[in-house]
């Protein structure tokens, strides 16, 4: 059965994801460098498995004023997330410093993550610098993903 989330994401794929992907400059690279899942073991992308732990992360995100995390709202069956995964995994190796997550739409023990993120497009991409959200924008935008790493990471 399908949550009220996913069923509100699946319904706006159209326009928010594959959309965003296509019009992305490197889709074409993202999609032929292996269409795989990440934030396996040894990977530097850690996926969150429950509200409880997304939190206690933001605490220690949110208690340092310099600290700067991103996390990616991410579905398995959704395409352009599985083209940007790997993308997004050699960005947390080049931005060691920076906390990457990975927040799975369809985890149960995750639905009051995602609604009160306002989840309504996969992949979406939120940043936190300390305590303040800085960036927040959905579709699998490898360019913009790049831009805010740069200037919020730096």
């Amino acid at each position: 059965m399908l949550s009220a989330a996913t069923s509100a994401v699946r319904q706006s794929l159209p326009s928010t994801c594959a959309a965003a992907l296509l019009a992305s400059s490197s889709w074409r690279t993202a999609w032929s460098s292996g269409i795989r899942g990440y934030a396996s073991e040894g990977s530097a992308v850690h996926e969150v498995q429950s509200t409880a732990e997304f939190n206690s992360v933001r605490k220690q995100i949110a208690d340092d004023p310099n600290a700067v995390a991103i996390i990616d709202f991410t579905a398995k069956w959704c395409g352009p997330c599985k083209a940007i995964a790997p993308i997004y995994e050699q960005l947390a190796q080049q931005y060691p410093g920076v906390k990457f997550l990975k927040v799975d739409i369809d985890n149960e023990g995750l639905m009051e993550v995602v609604q009160e993120h306002g989840i309504t497009g996969v992949p979406t991409f939120t940043m936190y610098k300390g305590p303040r959200k800085v960036e927040n924008f959905t579709g699998a935008r490898i360019d913009l993903l790049r831009k805010v790493l740069q200037q919020h990471a730096s």
